[in-house]
């Protein structure tokens, strides 16, 4: 989903798209039990690699992850990040008003998809077999989305910037706003005209993003 944001962002940076087990390429892998166990393996699979200065972005479940590794990586005696976007996620320390629809059965499943996120693409839902192949691993990721548990962390070290949609139903403006205790150093928050996928819909969204990274490469 991130392979064509090279073009996109400020020239010098290059876009290293993370592969969750059991997705896309990593098809047929056993989707990660839990959060901790997923950002576990992330560490060790990504500490030798993080040579220069980074930022770790994610957008949904994958800001709880880069936001559990901005954390974690430093621990591991890893470089610690420069910056930490967040996109279409509450803060880790709001509790979800709905957690269970990782429990839900899969027609419930289905409808909860497409009216509180807008998931499923009209064409997916024609084909019966490829969302009965899809449904595992969505269900896998609302597993570990709904069932983390916040630590109450010290404010990271590094600057965050939070990103939300307008139309996205499932995070509020203020959620995006409780990102800031997260932080000791500068915090933003920006507002895009779309729903839960405005990071994959919306060219305001990239925009904004490279004027972020202009400003955060400025400071290094």
């Amino acid at each position: 989903m991130f392979r064509d944001w090279g073009p996109k962002v400020p020239k010098g940076i290059d876009v290293c798209p993370v592969q969750l087990p059991g997705h896309s390429t990593r098809f047929g892998e056993p989707f990660a039990p839990s959060l901790q166990q997923l950002v576990s393996d992330a560490v060790v699979g990504l500490s030798r690699e993080l040579t220069v200065p980074y930022v770790l972005f994610g957008h949904s479940l994958g800001a709880l992850v880069a936001y559990e590794l901005a954390h974690e990586l430093p621990r591991a005696g890893a470089n610690a990040p420069v910056h930490l976007i967040v996109a279409g996620r509450v803060a880790p320390s709001v509790t979800l008003p709905d957690a269970s629809i990782h429990t839900l059965a899969d027609a419930e499943l289905i409808h909860a998809l497409r009216t509180k996120y807008n998931a499923i693409p009209a064409e997916i839902l024609e084909e019966r077999d490829l969302l009965q192949l899809l449904l595992p691993g969505i269900r896998a990721d609302f597993r570990l989305h709904e069932t983390y548990v916040y630590r109450g962390r010290p404010p990271l070290s590094c600057g965050l910037s939070a990103y939300g949609g307008l139309r996205d139903e499932s995070v509020t403006e203020s959620d995006l706003l409780a990102w800031r205790s997260e932080t000791k150093e500068r915090f933003s928050k920006t507002m895009i005209d779309g729903d839960h996928f405005f990071v994959h819909t919306r060219s305001d969204f990239t925009r904004a993003l490279s004027v972020d990274l202009e400003t955060i490469i400025s400071r290094i």
